[in-house]
């Protein structure tokens, strides 16, 4: 997740110019929904919560609050109804997901 589009499309030109993607592969989208596992969880405590979600098959990434707190999210969606078959997932898995627009920042 990236704040900007320009930043976003800068990282892809990026990644194509040192050969990690095809000049032509990649593209950048915005999707601003994702599902909420965990809210206001201390930064230290999140690796250790990434991992135990993860091994309930739950694919879980940290955005920083910016206060010293994250947001545990699974997913990124352009579009509400795109997260009902991860949401159906988490579900089974035990975990009570909440829709939300993605807010935060990489760690």
């Amino acid at each position: 997740a990236y704040p900007t589009r320009q930043r976003a499309d800068s990282v892809l030109a990026d990644l194509q110019r040192r050969g990690v993607l095809g000049a032509s592969s990649g593209q950048v989208v915005r999707a601003p929904y994702a599902l909420l596992v965990a809210d206001r969880l201390p930064a230290a405590e999140a690796p250790a919560r990434v991992q135990a979600l993860a091994r309930r098959g739950v694919p879980a990434y940290p955005l920083s609050r910016g206060d010293g707190t994250v947001a545990l999210y699974a997913g990124a969606f352009e579009r509400p109804g795109d997260a009902e078959y991860l949401a159906t997932a988490l579900q089974a898995a035990g975990v009570a997901p909440v829709l939300v627009y993605r807010t935060g920042g990489s760690l």
